[in-house]
């Protein structure tokens, strides 16, 4: 599903089993969040670096934001984009001013570890 879920009960039962991926780990509230997406690394690889691409961000921290964002060829992976790579000419002192979770992004890739499964984004 590519749209947001508002009731998880409509897809799912009680007890009926799943894969998913953790996606955030807050320790200090003792809570996980998970996702059943299944994120793929290769689409992203080849992808030249003056490509444009759709992305959404999905959380902000003070030095970086973390986007979803979607290949070409429709694969969805979750990548970073440091404050230093949101504008050219500026500097960003605080990255919640400039972007909001939610918020539709463009983004360029610009390094691919496979091996780390992270993404860096311009």
């Amino acid at each position: 599903r590519e749209d947001y879920v508002y009731d998880v009960r409509v897809l799912l039962e009680v007890g009926q089993k799943v894969q998913v991926k953790i996606t955030k780990l807050n320790v200090g509230e003792g809570k996980l969040s998970f996702t059943m997406r299944d994120f793929t690394f290769d689409a992203f690889a080849g992808l030249p670096s003056d490509l444009w691409i759709d992305g959404k961000v999905t959380r902000v921290e003070l030095s970086r934001a973390f986007i979803e964002a979607k290949a070409p060829d429709g694969a969805i992976a979750m990548g970073v984009l440091n404050k230093n790579q949101i504008s050219s000419g500026r500097f960003v002192l605080d990255l919640e001013h400039e972007l909001r979770i939610g918020q539709v992004v463009k983004v360029r890739v610009i390094k691919v570890k496979e091996h780390e499964r992270l993404i860096w984004f311009s």
